[in-house]
């Protein structure tokens, strides 16, 4: 969980320099870690949960993972839409700081 942490502010690092050096295949490569990342997540992370979750408990924390994922999707698209707006005005890099954070909030949430 920790490693596709780690790959996740990889490629958030890597949208950051794409922005910076004004070149699409540094955004293609990090839309690369990204995919791994999330893969790796959504590889390990149910099979975490099925290994320490209590027997009673084992089948509705796997639906949970997948509802939260949806959500996050959803949450993403939303604050999308809410940083936008800002980012045409003064030229922000607000949509990759938000995925710097949840990258960030990924590895620490794996400590736990």
């Amino acid at each position: 969980i920790i490693l596709s942490g780690v790959i996740c502010v990889v490629g958030s690092l890597i949208i950051h320099l794409s922005r910076v050096f004004d070149i699409y295949a540094l955004l293609v490569i990090a839309r690369v870690f990204f995919g791994m990342g999330g893969g790796l997540l959504c590889v390990v992370a149910p099979m975490y949960i099925e290994e320490m979750a209590p027997e009673a408990y084992r089948s509705p924390l796997g639906v949970f993972f997948q509802l939260f994922c949806t959500l996050g999707i959803f949450m993403a698209a939303a604050v999308g839409l809410i940083v936008e707006p800002m980012n045409t005005v003064d030229e922000q890099n607000n949509e990759e700081r938000i995925q710097m954070v949840m990258a960030v909030e990924t590895i620490i949430s794996g400590m736990w």
